[in-house]
Protein backbone atom coordinates (compact mmCIF):
# COMPACT_ATOMS: atom_id res chain seq x y z
CA UNK A 1 0.00 0.00 0.00
CA UNK A 2 1.19 3.52 -0.71
CA UNK A 3 0.08 7.14 -0.50
CA UNK A 4 -0.59 8.79 -3.84
CA UNK A 5 -0.12 12.55 -3.95
CA UNK A 6 -3.03 14.39 -5.53
CA UNK A 7 -1.57 17.87 -5.78
CA UNK A 8 0.53 19.29 -8.62
CA UNK A 9 4.27 18.67 -8.46
CA UNK A 10 5.88 21.28 -6.22
CA UNK A 11 8.79 23.27 -7.50
CA UNK A 12 12.22 22.65 -6.04
CA UNK A 13 12.42 23.85 -2.45
CA UNK A 14 16.12 24.59 -2.64
CA UNK A 15 16.62 22.73 0.66
CA UNK A 16 19.63 20.54 1.24
CA UNK A 17 18.90 17.07 -0.11
CA UNK A 18 20.28 15.51 3.08
CA UNK A 19 17.63 17.29 5.14
CA UNK A 20 14.83 15.89 3.01
CA UNK A 21 16.44 12.45 3.10
CA UNK A 22 16.60 12.51 6.90
CA UNK A 23 13.00 13.71 7.19
CA UNK A 24 11.91 10.99 4.79
CA UNK A 25 13.74 8.40 6.87
CA UNK A 26 12.14 9.72 10.06
CA UNK A 27 8.65 9.40 8.59
CA UNK A 28 9.08 5.92 7.17
CA UNK A 29 9.39 6.76 3.45
CA UNK A 30 11.26 3.94 1.74
CA UNK A 31 14.26 5.32 -0.21
CA UNK A 32 13.75 2.74 -2.95
CA UNK A 33 10.74 1.40 -4.80
CA UNK A 34 10.26 -1.77 -6.86
CA UNK A 35 9.75 -1.69 -10.61
CA UNK A 36 7.55 -4.03 -12.66
CA UNK A 37 10.63 -5.89 -13.91
CA UNK A 38 11.63 -6.87 -10.37
CA UNK A 39 14.36 -4.28 -9.92
CA UNK A 40 14.46 -1.30 -7.56
CA UNK A 41 15.05 2.39 -8.23
CA UNK A 42 15.82 5.31 -5.96
CA UNK A 43 12.83 7.45 -4.92
CA UNK A 44 13.49 10.93 -6.27
CA UNK A 45 14.08 14.03 -4.17
CA UNK A 46 10.93 15.58 -5.65
CA UNK A 47 8.79 12.55 -4.74
CA UNK A 48 10.12 12.49 -1.19
CA UNK A 49 9.33 16.20 -0.85
CA UNK A 50 5.78 15.71 -2.17
CA UNK A 51 5.15 12.78 0.19
CA UNK A 52 6.47 14.73 3.17
CA UNK A 53 4.20 17.64 2.35
CA UNK A 54 1.25 15.27 1.97
CA UNK A 55 2.08 14.00 5.46
CA UNK A 56 1.94 17.60 6.71
CA UNK A 57 5.69 17.69 7.37
CA UNK A 58 7.38 21.06 7.09
CA UNK A 59 10.25 20.31 4.70
CA UNK A 60 11.94 23.59 5.63
CA UNK A 61 12.68 22.27 9.14
CA UNK A 62 16.21 21.19 9.92
CA UNK A 63 16.58 17.84 11.69
CA UNK A 64 18.11 18.94 14.97
CA UNK A 65 17.64 15.81 17.05
CA UNK A 66 17.13 12.12 16.42
CA UNK A 67 15.85 10.34 19.56
CA UNK A 68 12.18 11.14 18.91
CA UNK A 69 12.60 10.36 15.24
CA UNK A 70 14.10 6.98 16.02
CA UNK A 71 11.06 6.14 18.13
CA UNK A 72 8.90 6.54 15.03
CA UNK A 73 10.62 3.70 13.23
CA UNK A 74 10.32 -0.02 14.04
CA UNK A 75 13.32 -1.50 15.80
CA UNK A 76 14.58 -5.04 15.60
CA UNK A 77 14.97 -4.95 19.37
CA UNK A 78 11.25 -4.34 19.87
CA UNK A 79 9.27 -7.53 20.26
CA UNK A 80 6.04 -7.35 18.28
CA UNK A 81 2.86 -8.48 19.99
CA UNK A 82 1.58 -11.79 18.70
CA UNK A 83 -1.95 -12.29 17.40
CA UNK A 84 -4.21 -14.48 19.50
CA UNK A 85 -4.35 -18.03 18.18
CA UNK A 86 -6.84 -20.54 19.65
CA UNK A 87 -5.19 -23.68 21.01
CA UNK A 88 -6.99 -25.98 18.58
CA UNK A 89 -5.39 -24.23 15.59
CA UNK A 90 -1.96 -25.42 16.69
CA UNK A 91 -2.92 -29.06 16.27
CA UNK A 92 -5.53 -29.27 13.52
CA UNK A 93 -6.72 -27.65 10.33
CA UNK A 94 -10.10 -25.97 10.17
CA UNK A 95 -12.28 -24.78 7.32
CA UNK A 96 -15.09 -22.37 6.70
CA UNK A 97 -16.96 -20.46 4.02
CA UNK A 98 -16.32 -16.94 2.73
CA UNK A 99 -19.16 -15.05 1.13
CA UNK A 100 -20.38 -11.65 0.02
CA UNK A 101 -23.42 -11.17 2.25
CA UNK A 102 -25.15 -8.88 -0.24
CA UNK A 103 -25.17 -11.66 -2.87
CA UNK A 104 -27.36 -14.05 -0.88
CA UNK A 105 -30.95 -14.54 -2.04
CA UNK A 106 -33.66 -16.28 -0.06
CA UNK A 107 -37.42 -16.66 -0.23
CA UNK A 108 -37.85 -13.96 2.42
CA UNK A 109 -35.08 -11.38 1.91
CA UNK A 110 -35.51 -8.06 0.10
CA UNK A 111 -33.16 -8.56 -2.83
CA UNK A 112 -30.02 -8.35 -0.71
CA UNK A 113 -28.63 -10.79 1.84
CA UNK A 114 -29.36 -9.85 5.44
CA UNK A 115 -28.53 -10.99 8.95
CA UNK A 116 -31.32 -13.58 8.96
CA UNK A 117 -29.79 -15.12 5.83
CA UNK A 118 -26.47 -15.09 7.67
CA UNK A 119 -28.02 -17.14 10.47
CA UNK A 120 -29.21 -19.66 7.86
CA UNK A 121 -25.68 -19.87 6.46
CA UNK A 122 -24.34 -20.37 9.99
CA UNK A 123 -26.69 -23.35 10.41
CA UNK A 124 -25.51 -24.79 7.08
CA UNK A 125 -21.80 -24.42 7.84
CA UNK A 126 -22.29 -25.80 11.36
CA UNK A 127 -24.15 -28.84 9.99
CA UNK A 128 -21.16 -29.59 7.75
CA UNK A 129 -18.57 -29.22 10.53
CA UNK A 130 -17.16 -25.81 9.52
CA UNK A 131 -15.69 -23.38 12.01
CA UNK A 132 -16.07 -19.91 10.46
CA UNK A 133 -17.82 -17.68 7.95
CA UNK A 134 -15.80 -14.91 6.33
CA UNK A 135 -17.75 -11.82 5.28
CA UNK A 136 -17.16 -8.81 3.06
CA UNK A 137 -16.74 -5.51 4.93
CA UNK A 138 -20.04 -4.52 6.56
CA UNK A 139 -19.10 -0.85 6.96
CA UNK A 140 -21.53 2.07 6.74
CA UNK A 141 -22.18 3.17 3.13
CA UNK A 142 -23.74 6.37 1.78
CA UNK A 143 -27.39 5.60 2.56
CA UNK A 144 -28.48 8.73 0.69
CA UNK A 145 -26.77 7.48 -2.48
CA UNK A 146 -27.03 3.70 -2.51
CA UNK A 147 -25.34 3.52 -5.92
CA UNK A 148 -22.06 4.10 -4.06
CA UNK A 149 -22.23 0.53 -2.92
CA UNK A 150 -18.64 -0.72 -2.83
CA UNK A 151 -17.93 -2.24 0.60
CA UNK A 152 -14.30 -1.25 0.04
CA UNK A 153 -15.03 2.49 -0.22
CA UNK A 154 -17.32 3.00 2.78
CA UNK A 155 -18.49 6.27 4.26
CA UNK A 156 -17.20 5.11 7.65
CA UNK A 157 -15.48 1.99 8.94
CA UNK A 158 -16.58 2.70 12.52
CA UNK A 159 -20.22 1.90 11.84
CA UNK A 160 -22.32 -0.71 10.04
CA UNK A 161 -24.53 -0.97 6.96
CA UNK A 162 -28.25 -0.86 7.90
CA UNK A 163 -29.21 -2.38 4.53
CA UNK A 164 -28.26 -5.75 6.08
CA UNK A 165 -31.04 -5.45 8.68
CA UNK A 166 -33.62 -8.25 8.47
CA UNK A 167 -36.57 -5.87 8.53
CA UNK A 168 -39.19 -8.61 8.76
CA UNK A 169 -37.67 -9.79 12.04
CA UNK A 170 -38.09 -6.45 13.82
CA UNK A 171 -40.78 -6.08 16.48
CA UNK A 172 -43.42 -3.74 15.15
CA UNK A 173 -42.88 -4.58 11.47
CA UNK A 174 -46.09 -4.88 9.48
CA UNK A 175 -46.29 -6.37 6.02
CA UNK A 176 -48.61 -4.98 3.34
CA UNK A 177 -49.63 -6.65 0.04
CA UNK A 178 -48.24 -3.89 -2.18
CA UNK A 179 -45.01 -3.96 -0.22
CA UNK A 180 -44.67 -7.71 -0.78
CA UNK A 181 -44.99 -7.16 -4.52
CA UNK A 182 -42.12 -4.65 -4.41
CA UNK A 183 -40.01 -7.03 -2.36
CA UNK A 184 -40.65 -9.92 -4.76
CA UNK A 185 -39.56 -7.68 -7.64
CA UNK A 186 -36.35 -6.81 -5.79
CA UNK A 187 -35.53 -10.51 -5.45
CA UNK A 188 -36.29 -11.16 -9.13
CA UNK A 189 -33.21 -9.37 -10.48
CA UNK A 190 -29.86 -10.61 -11.71
CA UNK A 191 -27.94 -7.93 -9.82
CA UNK A 192 -28.53 -6.21 -6.49
CA UNK A 193 -30.72 -3.14 -7.17
CA UNK A 194 -29.17 -0.99 -4.44
CA UNK A 195 -31.18 2.16 -5.11
CA UNK A 196 -34.55 0.39 -5.02
CA UNK A 197 -33.55 -1.77 -2.06
CA UNK A 198 -32.37 1.21 -0.03
CA UNK A 199 -35.54 3.17 -0.82
CA UNK A 200 -37.82 0.26 0.13
CA UNK A 201 -35.91 -0.82 3.23
CA UNK A 202 -35.40 2.66 4.63
CA UNK A 203 -39.07 3.49 4.14
CA UNK A 204 -40.06 0.32 6.01
CA UNK A 205 -37.53 0.99 8.76
CA UNK A 206 -38.75 4.55 9.09
CA UNK A 207 -42.29 3.21 9.47
CA UNK A 208 -41.17 0.86 12.25
CA UNK A 209 -39.34 3.74 13.95
CA UNK A 210 -42.33 6.08 13.71
CA UNK A 211 -44.65 3.49 15.21
CA UNK A 212 -42.36 2.22 17.94
CA UNK A 213 -39.88 4.98 18.74
CA UNK A 214 -41.61 5.82 21.99
CA UNK A 215 -43.14 2.40 22.65
CA UNK A 216 -40.11 0.18 23.14
CA UNK A 217 -40.06 -2.09 26.12
CA UNK A 218 -38.21 -0.64 29.11
CA UNK A 219 -35.33 -3.08 28.49
CA UNK A 220 -35.05 -2.18 24.81
CA UNK A 221 -35.21 1.55 25.50
CA UNK A 222 -32.51 1.22 28.13
CA UNK A 223 -30.34 -0.82 25.76
CA UNK A 224 -30.78 1.78 23.01
CA UNK A 225 -29.87 4.62 25.34
CA UNK A 226 -26.80 2.72 26.54
CA UNK A 227 -25.74 2.10 22.94
CA UNK A 228 -26.02 5.82 22.13
CA UNK A 229 -24.12 6.74 25.29
CA UNK A 230 -21.34 4.24 24.55
CA UNK A 231 -21.12 5.44 20.95
CA UNK A 232 -20.45 8.96 22.15
CA UNK A 233 -19.70 11.89 19.86
CA UNK A 234 -18.44 9.64 17.04
CA UNK A 235 -21.80 7.88 16.76
CA UNK A 236 -23.73 11.12 17.05
CA UNK A 237 -21.69 12.77 14.29
CA UNK A 238 -22.25 9.78 12.03
CA UNK A 239 -26.01 10.02 12.58
CA UNK A 240 -25.93 13.76 11.89
CA UNK A 241 -23.96 13.13 8.71
CA UNK A 242 -26.51 10.58 7.51
CA UNK A 243 -29.43 12.93 8.17
CA UNK A 244 -27.60 15.87 6.61
CA UNK A 245 -26.52 13.78 3.61
CA UNK A 246 -30.13 12.79 2.91
CA UNK A 247 -31.21 16.42 3.25
CA UNK A 248 -28.51 17.55 0.83
CA UNK A 249 -29.45 14.94 -1.78
CA UNK A 250 -33.05 16.18 -1.60
CA UNK A 251 -31.72 19.69 -2.35
CA UNK A 252 -29.76 18.50 -5.39
CA UNK A 253 -26.31 18.12 -3.84
CA UNK A 254 -24.34 14.88 -3.68
CA UNK A 255 -24.35 12.56 -0.67
CA UNK A 256 -20.69 13.37 0.02
CA UNK A 257 -19.83 16.54 1.92
CA UNK A 258 -17.31 18.01 -0.55
CA UNK A 259 -20.13 19.55 -2.62
CA UNK A 260 -22.21 20.84 0.28
CA UNK A 261 -22.55 24.54 1.08
CA UNK A 262 -19.62 25.70 3.22
CA UNK A 263 -21.82 26.16 6.30
CA UNK A 264 -22.40 22.38 6.48
CA UNK A 265 -18.92 21.05 5.72
CA UNK A 266 -17.81 20.99 9.34
CA UNK A 267 -19.63 19.09 12.12
CA UNK A 268 -19.05 21.91 14.61
CA UNK A 269 -20.13 24.76 12.32
CA UNK A 270 -23.19 26.81 13.21
CA UNK A 271 -25.07 25.39 10.22
CA UNK A 272 -24.43 21.77 11.16
CA UNK A 273 -25.24 22.33 14.82
CA UNK A 274 -28.48 24.13 13.94
CA UNK A 275 -29.48 21.38 11.50
CA UNK A 276 -28.89 18.65 14.10
CA UNK A 277 -31.02 20.53 16.61
CA UNK A 278 -33.92 21.10 14.19
CA UNK A 279 -33.75 17.58 12.73
CA UNK A 280 -33.36 15.74 16.02
CA UNK A 281 -35.84 13.01 15.06
CA UNK A 282 -33.98 12.26 11.82
CA UNK A 283 -30.70 12.08 13.74
CA UNK A 284 -32.21 9.75 16.33
CA UNK A 285 -33.59 7.57 13.54
CA UNK A 286 -30.05 7.01 12.25
CA UNK A 287 -28.83 6.32 15.78
CA UNK A 288 -31.56 3.70 16.01
CA UNK A 289 -30.57 2.18 12.66
CA UNK A 290 -27.03 1.65 13.95
CA UNK A 291 -28.36 0.11 17.16
CA UNK A 292 -30.58 -2.34 15.27
CA UNK A 293 -27.76 -3.22 12.86
CA UNK A 294 -25.27 -3.84 15.65
CA UNK A 295 -27.78 -5.88 17.63
CA UNK A 296 -28.71 -8.17 14.73
CA UNK A 297 -25.04 -8.73 13.89
CA UNK A 298 -24.26 -9.50 17.53
CA UNK A 299 -27.15 -11.96 17.61
CA UNK A 300 -25.76 -13.67 14.49
CA UNK A 301 -22.31 -13.87 16.10
CA UNK A 302 -23.82 -15.38 19.25
CA UNK A 303 -25.75 -17.86 17.10
CA UNK A 304 -22.47 -18.90 15.45
CA UNK A 305 -20.89 -19.62 18.83
CA UNK A 306 -23.90 -21.56 20.09
CA UNK A 307 -24.01 -23.51 16.81
CA UNK A 308 -20.44 -24.70 17.32
CA UNK A 309 -18.44 -22.51 14.93
CA UNK A 310 -15.24 -22.30 16.95
CA UNK A 311 -13.90 -19.23 15.14
CA UNK A 312 -17.29 -17.76 14.30
CA UNK A 313 -17.61 -14.73 12.04
CA UNK A 314 -14.65 -13.14 10.30
CA UNK A 315 -15.44 -9.57 9.19
CA UNK A 316 -13.21 -8.12 6.49
CA UNK A 317 -11.86 -4.58 6.92
CA UNK A 318 -11.70 -2.05 4.10
CA UNK A 319 -8.26 -0.51 3.51
CA UNK A 320 -9.65 3.02 3.79
CA UNK A 321 -12.70 5.24 3.60
CA UNK A 322 -14.27 7.52 1.02
CA UNK A 323 -12.78 10.99 0.73
CA UNK A 324 -16.16 12.68 1.25
CA UNK A 325 -17.92 10.39 3.70
CA UNK A 326 -18.98 10.38 7.32
CA UNK A 327 -15.50 9.52 8.65
CA UNK A 328 -13.67 12.41 7.00
CA UNK A 329 -16.50 14.84 7.76
CA UNK A 330 -16.61 13.83 11.41
CA UNK A 331 -12.84 13.86 12.03
CA UNK A 332 -11.44 16.43 9.63
CA UNK A 333 -8.08 16.83 11.37
CA UNK A 334 -6.97 13.18 11.37
CA UNK A 335 -7.09 12.62 7.60
CA UNK A 336 -4.62 13.77 4.97
CA UNK A 337 -5.95 16.40 2.59
CA UNK A 338 -3.33 16.19 -0.17
CA UNK A 339 -2.84 12.45 -0.57
CA UNK A 340 -4.91 9.33 -1.11
CA UNK A 341 -4.29 5.63 -0.57
CA UNK A 342 -3.19 3.52 -3.51
CA UNK A 343 -0.69 0.82 -4.42
CA UNK A 344 2.82 0.83 -5.92
CA UNK A 345 3.60 -0.24 -9.50
CA UNK A 346 3.30 -3.91 -10.39
CA UNK A 347 3.26 -5.90 -13.66
CA UNK A 348 -0.47 -5.27 -14.12
CA UNK A 349 -0.36 -1.57 -13.22
CA UNK A 350 3.11 -0.24 -14.09
CA UNK A 351 2.12 3.31 -13.09
CA UNK A 352 0.73 2.22 -9.73
CA UNK A 353 -2.88 2.67 -8.62
CA UNK A 354 -4.81 5.43 -6.88
CA UNK A 355 -7.76 3.97 -4.99
CA UNK A 356 -9.11 7.40 -4.01
CA UNK A 357 -9.35 6.42 -0.35
CA UNK A 358 -8.65 8.78 2.55
CA UNK A 359 -5.40 8.27 4.41
CA UNK A 360 -4.75 9.00 8.08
Amino acid sequence: MMLTNTTPDPSSTGRDKNVVDRLADMHGIDPKRPTPDGKTVEVSHKTKTKLLRALNVDVTDEVTSTPDAECMRPSASNTASACFVPDFLSSERVWGVTLQLYELRSERNWGIGDFEDLRAMIDLVASLGGDFIGLNPLHAPFLADASRCSPYEPSSRLFLNPLYIAVDKLPGFKSYPDQQQKIAALRDTDLVDYQAIASTKLAALRSVWDRSAFHHSVDDLSEFQSFVLDGGEALRRHAIFEALSAHMVERGFSAGWHTWPAEFRDPVSAGSVSFARKQDDAVRFHLWLQWVTHRQLQEAASHARVSGLRIGLYLDLAVGEALDGSATWSERTIYLTDATIGSPPDPFAPDGQDWHLAGF
